[in-house]
């Protein structure tokens, strides 16, 4: 699970869909595709500052295993920044990660953080943008990333991006009023490239309650490979 960096201009009134009071943290429930836990991914808002315009936010992300506890590595801590009325997504590629990072290393697959921590990753470029904005029926921007793990380059690109409707999602944390975003994700290792296709469901003021990742990148398919949900707020 990747986080990136999150930022809003300081006059915007609009309430993002994400994290942004020190302190908070949101724990999501991973799922494999035949609906076993294999872990709880969390994502912490440790420190918030501001520069020039934006708003930065210091994030701490990391996997507890599935007996909830903590797999022995130092959460990842990456700066975000929240800009142009909307805020990175560091939360999709948690289910972009718990398969293709897993493979790499050869690492169980729900242990997100395990295989990130020897795979010494770097990322460049940025994840796609949520807007505070964002409507039924809306395009996004889309966006493209690169990865380096095992000395292995990946180019993560982030397309057809739509906000598809609002939909109520309940999950144990509570039930959330949500946008339903759909996005395709292409992944390109080496000679291999694959299409996954992910559907979030948004929170204003929390960031993403739910989602589900189809390897098939079939737009038809019910069935997810893997999925998350809030399992608390804090």
């Amino acid at each position: 699970m990747l986080c990136s960096t999150i930022a809003v201009p300081i006059a915007e009134a609009q309430t993002p869909f994400a994290l942004t009071k020190r302190g908070s943290a949101r724990e999501m429930t991973a799922y494999d595709e035949h609906g076993k836990i294999i872990g709880y991914e969390v994502y912490e808002v440790e420190d918030t500052w501001k520069s020039a315009d934006s708003s930065i936010y210091r994030m701490n992300c990391y996997m507890l295993d599935d007996n909830h506890a903590n797999d022995g590595f130092t959460p990842m801590k990456m700066n975000i920044y929240q800009y142009d009325g909307g805020v990175i997504d560091y939360a999709f590629a948690g289910a972009i990660f718990r398969q293709c990072i897993g493979i790499l290393t050869g690492a169980n697959k729900g242990s997100s953080q395990n295989s990130l921590a020897k795979s010494k990753i770097t990322v460049s470029g940025a994840l796609g943008l949520i807007p505070n904005d964002m409507q039924s029926g809306d395009r996004l921007k889309e966006s493209k990333f690169k990865v380096n793990a095992l000395g292995i380059p990946i180019t993560i690109s982030n397309i057809k991006r739509a906000v598809l409707g609002q939909e109520t999602v309940t999950t144990p944390a509570g039930t959330y009023t949500c946008l339903k975003v759909q996005e395709f994700i292409k992944v390109s290792v080496l000679m291999f490239s694959k299409t996954i296709r992910v559907v979030s469901w948004y929170a204003p003021g929390i960031g993403e309650v739910k989602n589900q990742a189809f390897f098939n990148g079939n737009a038809s398919d019910t069935t997810p490979d893997s999925y998350s949900i809030l399992y608390k707020c804090r």
